[in-house]
C-alpha cells in the first residue's frame, strides 16, 4: 500500500498533536517521579524531625507489659504473692551464712 500525496497531508497534519502526545507522556513520567521524590524527601524529614523512641525504652515498656500481665487482673492476689515473696527473702537472708572480718571497723587510716 502506497503513500499518496493526500495522506501524507494528513499524517503531517497528525504529527503535531502526536508529538504534544508523547511530550505529555514523558513529562507525566518525569513529574509523577520528581512527586515520589518530594514524598520521600518529606518523610525523612519528618522522620528526623520526630522523637523516636529508643530500643531500651521499648524493651522496658515490653517488661512492664509482661509483669502486668503475669500479675493478673486481681490486685489481692498481687498483694499476697508480693507478701509471699517478702516472706521469703526475709527466711533466705536469715538462712545466709555471713562471714565477718574481725577488724573491719576496728583500725582508722588515717593516711589515706
Amino acid at each position: 500500500m502506497a503513500l499518496t500525496p493526500l495522506d501524507l497531508q494528513t499524517l503531517f497534519i497528525k504529527m503535531n498533536e502526536v508529538n504534544r502526545e508523547q511530550a505529555h507522556i514523558k513529562g507525566a513520567e518525569a513529574q509523577e517521579q520528581s512527586l515520589e521524590a518530594k514524598k520521600l524527601v518529606d518523610q525523612e524529614i519528618q522522620k528526623d524531625s520526630s522523637v523516636n523512641p529508643s530500643a531500651e525504652q521499648e524493651e522496658m515498656d515490653n517488661r512492664i507489659k509482661d509483669k502486668q500481665e503475669k500479675a493478673g487482673g486481681n490486685e489481692q492476689e498481687g498483694h499476697e504473692k508480693k507478701k509471699k515473696n517478702d516472706k521469703e527473702e526475709k527466711d533466705e537472708k536469715d538462712n545466709r551464712e555471713y562471714i565477718r572480718d574481725p577488724n573491719l571497723g576496728q583500725h582508722i587510716d588515717l593516711i589515706g
